[in-house]
Protein backbone atom coordinates (compact mmCIF):
# COMPACT_ATOMS: atom_id res chain seq x y z
CA UNK A 1 0.00 0.00 0.00
CA UNK A 2 1.08 3.56 -0.54
CA UNK A 3 2.12 6.37 2.62
CA UNK A 4 -0.34 6.93 4.75
CA UNK A 5 -2.03 10.02 5.30
CA UNK A 6 -0.15 10.76 8.19
CA UNK A 7 3.26 10.12 6.45
CA UNK A 8 1.93 12.40 3.73
CA UNK A 9 1.01 15.23 5.96
CA UNK A 10 4.56 15.43 7.86
CA UNK A 11 6.02 15.18 4.18
CA UNK A 12 4.73 17.88 3.18
CA UNK A 13 5.64 20.02 6.88
CA UNK A 14 9.07 18.65 6.40
CA UNK A 15 9.08 20.15 3.23
CA UNK A 16 7.77 23.90 4.32
CA UNK A 17 10.81 23.75 6.67
CA UNK A 18 12.98 24.46 3.44
CA UNK A 19 10.98 27.39 2.76
CA UNK A 20 11.83 29.78 4.82
CA UNK A 21 9.20 29.90 7.94
CA UNK A 22 10.70 32.35 9.28
CA UNK A 23 10.55 34.78 6.61
CA UNK A 24 8.28 33.69 3.88
CA UNK A 25 5.92 31.35 6.54
CA UNK A 26 3.17 29.15 4.58
CA UNK A 27 0.19 29.84 6.57
CA UNK A 28 -1.46 26.61 5.65
CA UNK A 29 -1.71 23.54 4.14
CA UNK A 30 -4.03 21.09 2.63
CA UNK A 31 -3.55 17.65 2.42
CA UNK A 32 -6.24 15.42 0.46
CA UNK A 33 -6.60 11.76 -0.34
CA UNK A 34 -10.26 10.08 -1.22
CA UNK A 35 -10.84 9.62 1.81
CA UNK A 36 -9.97 12.56 3.72
CA UNK A 37 -8.85 16.34 3.77
CA UNK A 38 -6.73 18.00 6.08
CA UNK A 39 -6.04 21.53 7.04
CA UNK A 40 -2.93 22.30 8.69
CA UNK A 41 -3.11 25.78 10.07
CA UNK A 42 1.19 27.11 10.85
CA UNK A 43 1.94 28.26 14.59
CA UNK A 44 3.24 31.93 13.97
CA UNK A 45 4.44 31.80 17.18
CA UNK A 46 6.90 28.87 16.47
CA UNK A 47 7.93 29.23 12.77
CA UNK A 48 12.22 29.46 12.50
CA UNK A 49 14.65 28.40 10.38
CA UNK A 50 15.57 25.75 11.92
CA UNK A 51 12.11 24.10 12.80
CA UNK A 52 8.04 24.63 12.31
CA UNK A 53 5.32 24.14 13.99
CA UNK A 54 1.89 23.32 12.35
CA UNK A 55 -1.40 22.66 13.94
CA UNK A 56 -4.37 19.87 12.93
CA UNK A 57 -7.35 21.55 12.16
CA UNK A 58 -9.62 19.01 11.49
CA UNK A 59 -9.80 15.17 11.44
CA UNK A 60 -9.46 12.91 14.38
CA UNK A 61 -6.06 14.57 14.93
CA UNK A 62 -7.32 17.61 15.10
CA UNK A 63 -5.60 20.14 17.25
CA UNK A 64 -2.58 17.83 17.34
CA UNK A 65 1.14 19.57 16.47
CA UNK A 66 3.63 18.33 14.11
CA UNK A 67 7.18 19.77 14.66
CA UNK A 68 8.93 19.50 11.61
CA UNK A 69 13.28 20.08 11.24
CA UNK A 70 14.83 21.88 8.46
CA UNK A 71 17.58 19.08 7.08
CA UNK A 72 20.40 19.72 4.91
CA UNK A 73 19.65 23.01 2.74
CA UNK A 74 21.12 21.63 -0.66
CA UNK A 75 21.61 24.29 -3.22
CA UNK A 76 20.45 26.89 -0.63
CA UNK A 77 23.10 29.76 0.64
CA UNK A 78 22.53 28.51 4.26
CA UNK A 79 23.78 25.21 2.98
CA UNK A 80 27.57 25.76 4.67
CA UNK A 81 25.73 26.32 7.52
CA UNK A 82 24.90 22.28 8.17
CA UNK A 83 28.09 21.03 6.48
CA UNK A 84 29.40 20.62 10.18
CA UNK A 85 25.97 18.85 11.63
CA UNK A 86 25.89 16.60 8.58
CA UNK A 87 29.69 15.42 9.14
CA UNK A 88 28.97 14.91 13.02
CA UNK A 89 26.08 12.34 12.16
CA UNK A 90 28.75 10.34 9.51
CA UNK A 91 31.62 10.24 11.77
CA UNK A 92 30.02 10.56 14.86
CA UNK A 93 26.78 8.84 15.56
CA UNK A 94 25.74 12.27 15.81
CA UNK A 95 27.01 12.50 19.33
CA UNK A 96 28.04 16.18 19.02
CA UNK A 97 25.17 17.30 17.69
CA UNK A 98 23.37 15.65 20.99
CA UNK A 99 25.63 17.48 23.21
CA UNK A 100 26.01 20.81 21.40
CA UNK A 101 22.41 21.43 20.41
CA UNK A 102 20.04 21.69 23.55
CA UNK A 103 17.21 23.92 21.36
CA UNK A 104 16.45 20.58 19.78
CA UNK A 105 15.11 19.05 22.89
CA UNK A 106 13.85 22.50 23.75
CA UNK A 107 11.80 23.24 21.23
CA UNK A 108 9.78 19.63 21.91
CA UNK A 109 9.75 20.35 25.71
CA UNK A 110 8.09 23.53 24.73
CA UNK A 111 5.53 22.43 21.79
CA UNK A 112 4.58 19.74 24.06
CA UNK A 113 3.87 22.25 27.19
CA UNK A 114 2.07 24.38 24.43
CA UNK A 115 -0.22 21.33 23.59
CA UNK A 116 -0.60 19.58 26.33
CA UNK A 117 -2.82 16.89 26.14
CA UNK A 118 -2.27 16.64 22.08
CA UNK A 119 -0.17 13.94 20.71
CA UNK A 120 2.89 15.75 19.15
CA UNK A 121 4.60 14.52 15.98
CA UNK A 122 7.77 14.99 15.30
CA UNK A 123 9.06 15.17 10.92
CA UNK A 124 11.95 16.11 9.26
CA UNK A 125 14.18 15.15 6.14
CA UNK A 126 17.62 14.50 6.00
CA UNK A 127 19.53 16.35 8.34
CA UNK A 128 15.95 17.12 9.38
CA UNK A 129 14.99 13.48 9.99
CA UNK A 130 18.09 13.11 12.34
CA UNK A 131 16.98 15.63 14.47
CA UNK A 132 13.56 14.28 14.84
CA UNK A 133 15.18 11.08 15.51
CA UNK A 134 17.34 12.27 18.33
CA UNK A 135 14.54 14.43 20.19
CA UNK A 136 12.48 11.00 19.80
CA UNK A 137 15.28 8.79 21.40
CA UNK A 138 15.95 11.52 24.54
CA UNK A 139 19.33 12.02 22.84
CA UNK A 140 22.21 10.04 24.59
CA UNK A 141 19.98 10.27 28.19
CA UNK A 142 23.21 11.80 29.65
CA UNK A 143 21.58 15.01 30.71
CA UNK A 144 18.27 15.65 31.78
CA UNK A 145 17.33 18.52 29.54
CA UNK A 146 17.28 15.51 26.76
CA UNK A 147 14.48 13.31 28.58
CA UNK A 148 11.70 14.67 26.23
CA UNK A 149 10.96 11.06 24.33
CA UNK A 150 8.35 10.48 26.19
CA UNK A 151 6.53 14.10 24.76
CA UNK A 152 6.69 12.17 21.58
CA UNK A 153 3.59 10.60 20.32
CA UNK A 154 4.60 9.82 16.60
CA UNK A 155 7.67 10.10 14.42
CA UNK A 156 7.75 10.30 10.60
CA UNK A 157 11.24 11.16 8.88
CA UNK A 158 12.24 11.04 5.43
CA UNK A 159 15.59 9.40 4.49
CA UNK A 160 17.13 10.59 7.58
CA UNK A 161 21.04 11.23 7.76
CA UNK A 162 22.43 8.17 9.82
CA UNK A 163 26.04 8.19 10.05
CA UNK A 164 28.56 5.18 10.76
CA UNK A 165 27.98 5.11 14.69
CA UNK A 166 24.50 3.26 15.16
CA UNK A 167 22.40 4.98 16.63
CA UNK A 168 21.44 2.87 19.20
CA UNK A 169 25.16 2.60 20.21
CA UNK A 170 25.16 6.16 20.87
CA UNK A 171 21.91 7.08 21.54
CA UNK A 172 20.13 4.29 23.03
CA UNK A 173 17.31 2.75 21.08
CA UNK A 174 16.26 1.70 24.23
CA UNK A 175 14.27 5.00 25.30
CA UNK A 176 12.59 5.42 22.19
CA UNK A 177 8.46 5.58 23.16
CA UNK A 178 7.30 6.98 20.05
CA UNK A 179 5.58 5.23 17.02
CA UNK A 180 8.49 5.76 14.57
CA UNK A 181 8.12 5.79 10.68
CA UNK A 182 11.65 5.89 8.82
CA UNK A 183 10.70 6.65 5.01
CA UNK A 184 13.82 6.02 2.87
CA UNK A 185 14.18 5.12 -0.69
CA UNK A 186 16.43 2.42 -2.06
CA UNK A 187 19.76 2.94 -2.33
CA UNK A 188 19.81 6.01 -0.83
CA UNK A 189 23.34 6.49 0.35
CA UNK A 190 22.68 8.76 3.00
CA UNK A 191 19.76 6.82 4.68
CA UNK A 192 21.19 3.68 4.15
CA UNK A 193 22.93 2.67 7.44
CA UNK A 194 19.86 2.79 9.04
CA UNK A 195 18.56 -0.52 10.65
CA UNK A 196 16.03 -1.45 12.85
CA UNK A 197 18.49 -2.79 15.29
CA UNK A 198 19.98 0.79 15.82
CA UNK A 199 16.69 1.87 17.21
CA UNK A 200 15.98 -1.44 19.05
CA UNK A 201 13.91 -2.86 16.94
CA UNK A 202 10.95 0.00 17.81
CA UNK A 203 10.77 1.75 14.58
CA UNK A 204 9.05 0.31 11.50
CA UNK A 205 11.25 1.20 8.00
CA UNK A 206 9.50 1.93 5.11
CA UNK A 207 11.37 1.50 1.85
CA UNK A 208 9.91 3.15 -1.88
CA UNK A 209 11.19 3.02 -5.34
CA UNK A 210 12.65 6.31 -6.04
CA UNK A 211 9.89 8.59 -7.81
CA UNK A 212 10.11 8.92 -11.52
CA UNK A 213 10.13 13.01 -11.62
CA UNK A 214 11.77 13.34 -8.43
CA UNK A 215 15.79 14.87 -8.93
CA UNK A 216 17.38 12.36 -7.22
CA UNK A 217 16.93 9.16 -4.39
CA UNK A 218 17.80 11.79 -1.27
CA UNK A 219 15.28 14.70 -2.59
CA UNK A 220 12.18 15.00 -0.40
CA UNK A 221 10.19 15.37 -3.77
CA UNK A 222 9.96 11.36 -3.36
CA UNK A 223 7.46 11.52 -0.86
CA UNK A 224 5.84 14.55 -1.64
CA UNK A 225 4.55 13.93 -4.96
CA UNK A 226 1.89 11.12 -5.83
CA UNK A 227 2.14 7.78 -6.10
CA UNK A 228 4.55 6.38 -3.48
CA UNK A 229 4.64 2.46 -2.93
CA UNK A 230 6.60 0.64 -0.42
Amino acid sequence: SGMSVMARTCARVAEACYMYPDREPIRSLCIEDSVQHWTLNLDEAMNEELYVVYVIGNGEHVGCPILGFTGTRFGMPEFQEDVDPDVDILLCGAFRMVMEDPWIFEIVREVADKYQGKQLFLTGHSLGGTRALIAALGGDGSQQFMLVHELVGEVHVFNPGSGLSPHDFKLGGGRLRATTFIHRIFADIVSVTNFPCHMAGKAKFLTYSMHPEAEGRHSLRNFTMPAREP
